[in-house]
């Protein structure tokens, strides 16, 4: 009887601690998922970010020079940037700043104070710029090459190109840039500026831009009064220089490389540009060159075997440079002789030996040297001076004597 009591006693004991454990796990469990499915409410955040989209005219009709890939469109604010690309949308965060627009080193344009709104698209409609000019309207001669540069006024709007107008207007790509309004200045450092245009371009339009100036150029005419020469020609040289400096004493007014250009052309030397003249003239000729600002010292030099003349240019005029020439004969007796030539070009009154150049092939015709000139030579020499003439001939016990100096006046033309 005890026994079967305490194996009773022991089952109910062992019932009870297992319904007791049974429970606390199961309220263990009932709290924890109580406690568990208050995290399970839905929690989504609100974006504040702004969109920004730039977008602009199809080029793709322009038939100028375009690569996409050459252009360069970036947006900053504050310290940060951000490359973007025409049409595409970019989450951008409140506030402001700049689009920086460059095609390779041809221009940059920009535009600031862009405002990006809170859960708000800013669209940027960009125009397109087409730059038209005729090249043959800005060619010259000699002298300074001014440039076209591209600016605007605009407010929080800039853009910057310098263009060559002496290179056709085809090979300039269409500029996309910020609708603005746009000035081309046709200037140098040494004309300053010579012509203005303006143009408004309006968004997501192209717009072309015609630059077509006045005459601007001035004009050079060197008047040979008395036609074409009778004898050589071959010992004149004629040039034309543009710079700021004067030649030393006992230098020439032809530059190191005169013996290697050809005649009627531009060419440079040392950084300063010339243009030689025909020394076998006709009646005229004619060379074109921009006027030049004088406040900087800079100005042109028509040479006409080392005698000089500096013309002052106004735009659309002529400026006349009447020429003699000296058509020296043989003697009376048809003995050929030899002459030296003097003037008044150093001061009035007195005379001065006009050097010459070495011609040479190869030699420096920087370097002034006295020389004999043969009879039945022609020379040429500006309208202005007084000159003489000493005519030398050799005897039978080869002594060169002097016969006579004869002086010529040409400080004005004949009536």
């Amino acid at each position: 009887m005890i026994y079967v009591s305490f194996l009773s006693l022991r089952r109910f004991l062992f019932v009870t601690l297992s319904f007791v454990t049974l429970s606390f796990v199961t309220l263990s469990f009932g709290t924890f998922f109580f406690v568990s499915s208050a995290f399970c409410e839905d929690i989504v955040p609100h974006e504040k970010l702004g969109q920004l989209q730039i977008t602009s005219p199809d080029v793709s009709g322009v038939n100028r020079p375009f690569k996409l890939d050459n252009l360069r469109l970036v947006f900053t604010i504050g310290e940060n940037s951000k490359n973007l690309e025409l049409g595409k949308t970019f989450d951008v965060a409140a506030g402001k700043g700049c689009l920086t627009i460059s095609y390779g080193e041809i221009y940059t344009a920009s535009q600031c104070d862009i405002s990006i709104v809170e859960k708000t698209m800013t669209k940027i409609q960009l125009a397109t710029l087409v730059v038209r000019w005729n090249n043959a309207n800005f060619d010259v001669d000699f002298g300074p090459h001014p440039k076209l540069a591209l600016q605007t006024q605009d407010a929080n709007r800039k853009i910057s190109a310098v263009l060559d107008p002496l290179i056709s207007d085809q090979t300039i790509v269409p500029m996309i840039i910020p609708a603005m309004s746009v000035s081309a200045i046709l200037e140098d450092p040494y004309t300053g500026p010579l012509y203005k245009a303006n143009s408004s371009l309006a968004p997501n339009h192209i717009s072309e831009f015609v630059i077509n100036p006045p005459e601007l150029r001035a004009t050079v005419e060197l008047d040979f009064i008395d036609g074409l020469p009778v004898f050589n020609a071959d010992p004149n040289y004629l040039v034309a220089k543009y710079s700021n400096i004067s030649p030393g004493f006992g230098s020439s007014q032809v530059p190191a490389s005169f013996n290697q250009n050809r005649y009627g052309r531009f060419f440079l030397d040392y950084g300063y540009n010339f243009y030689k003249f025909f020394y076998s003239a006709g009646n005229k000729q004619k060379i074109t060159a921009f006027p030049l600002l004088p406040a900087y010292q800079t100005y042109y030099t028509i040479a006409i075997n080392e005698h000089t003349i500096h013309p002052v240019l106004t735009a659309n005029q002529t400026t006349r440079i009447p020429v003699a020439t000296l058509n020296v004969h043989h003697y009376q007796s048809n003995s050929k002789g030899s002459f030296k030539v003097f003037s008044d070009k150093t001061k009035k009154g007195t005379w001065t030996e006009n050097l010459q150049p070495d011609l040479r092939l190869n030699a420096d015709p920087r370097v002034l040297k006295s020389v004999y000139y043969p009879t039945e030579t022609s020379l040429f020499f500006p309208i202005g001076y007084r000159f003489r003439l000493d005519f030398y001939l050799r005897d039978a016990l080869d002594r060169t004597t002097l016969q006579e100096q004869i002086e010529v006046d040409l400080t004005h033309e004949n009536p």
